[in-house]
């Protein structure tokens, strides 16, 4: 899609103009975003995900189970959902589009205008009347997408503190919210919030409402990944010395020369090579979370075979850095170096999600591909749809 071409998805603003005056600025409500939506998964689905998978699954219950906000954590089983109350119960799950790849290609495939490493998950809830997590802030941007039902969203744009937050739950949850705006949301309709929104949402009646989130690195994250990247190249054996050793008059002093010389040590341990950051950075962006949704068998395809069609594993995070003599391509948190040719590649493997026998037959031939696919291959970051 082109940056300027008008689309639904955001109410007839292009992808530019959302960014330019929306994207961590200011909220959207885009009516029928979604328009004729047909959610492909149930409640009864999603419930089931939250009993019968690793994906992150909890119950907020407002009131009912004698205490306010109180969080259950799955996985669940049917007497998990047998004892709530009959209103005011929240059920969120995580991960969802590992375990419905249509639900990453429906819901979200359109929001590829923004780069994949921004992209974190799609998150469903389901919520019986009265249903809400409280009014809260993120750290992140969302698009709240009503799948099924109706939710009334109150928002608000003003500073909090501790002390708005209701004590003792596991929960940030703020007190009270004074609204400045509310709307209901039908079905197909999506609702845009960038970080620290004030934003809180009531089930009006048994409902779904999807919510594509977005990554944004912490720098204590980042630079944790760094140090880690950083002690991982330092020769294990390397320690303090000092042959030229002086008498000193105060034996509790550290002394200056003393002092410069492990200073040193730490600037030396840091490697600020701008070529070693930027592995550090695409590994750390690439890095996936918890569980694989497929299991393989010990003797899973680690070779290409031909004639065959692959599919990137649904957690399977690609993406490619292009310096003036080579292509950066990181995968699951690892790397390759490739030469500046590969940049074709490096797109047509971020850019899918399935890998037709078709186009694989003309990229094979080229020792690169070849190379980072069979990478993938044992890595499995990939696998054969045919076994």
């Amino acid at each position: 899609m082109g940056a300027n071409e008008k689309l639904p998805l955001l109410g007839g603003l292009s992808s530019q103009q959302f960014l330019t005056d929306y994207w961590q600025k200011k909220p959207l409500l885009i009516r029928q975003a979604f328009s004729n939506f047909d959610s492909p998964i149930s409640p009864e689905e999603l419930a089931g995900l939250s009993c019968d998978t690793e994906a992150p699954a909890r119950i907020l219950v407002e009131k009912g189970l004698g205490q306010a906000w109180k969080t259950l954590y799955g996985p669940f089983d049917e007497e998990s959902f047998a004892e709530l109350p009959e209103t005011h119960w929240t059920l969120l799950v995580n991960d969802v589009e590992r375990y419905y790849p249509e639900l990453r290609d429906k819901i979200i495939e359109p929001f590829r205008f923004l780069p994949d490493w921004r992209i974190d998950d799609l998150m469903v809830s389901f919520a019986v009347q009265g249903g809400s997590v409280g009014p809260h802030t993120d750290e992140y941007d969302v698009f709240l997408i009503q799948a099924q039902g109706q939710r009334h969203w109150q928002i608000a744009d003003y500073p909090i503190d501790e002390g708005d937050l209701i004590a003792n739950i596991d929960l940030r949850i703020l007190k009270s919210i004074e609204p400045e705006q509310e709307w209901t949301l039908n079905t197909g309709d999506m609702l845009y919030l960038p970080p620290h929104v004030i934003h809180n949402g009531i089930a009006v009646n048994d409902c779904m409402t999807f919510s594509v989130g977005f990554r944004a690195p912490q720098q204590q994250e980042l630079l944790s990944s760094y140090f880690d990247s950083c002690l991982e190249q330092l020769p294990k054996t390397a320690r303090y010395s000092d042959p030229q050793r002086q008498v000193q008059a105060h034996s509790g002093e550290i002394d200056q020369e003393s002092l410069e010389k492990l200073v040193q040590m730490l600037h030396f341990g840091l490697n600020n090579n701008s070529d070693f950051m930027q592995q550090c950075i695409g590994r750390y962006l690439t890095q996936t979370k918890g569980e694989s949704s497929l299991i393989f068998p010990d003797d899973s395809q680690e070779n290409y075979i031909a004639g065959q069609d692959y599919q990137r594993l649904p957690e399977s995070r690609f993406a490619y850095t292009v310096d003036t003599d080579k292509i950066n391509f990181f995968a699951n948190g690892s790397s390759r170096i490739y030469s500046v040719s590969f940049i074709e590649s490096a797109k047509f493997l971020c850019k899918y999600y399935s890998y037709k026998e078709n186009q694989l037959s003309h990229l094979m031939p080229n020792s690169e591909f070849s190379a980072c696919f069979t990478w993938l291959l044992k890595n499995k970051a990939i696998f054969s749809l045919t076994g």
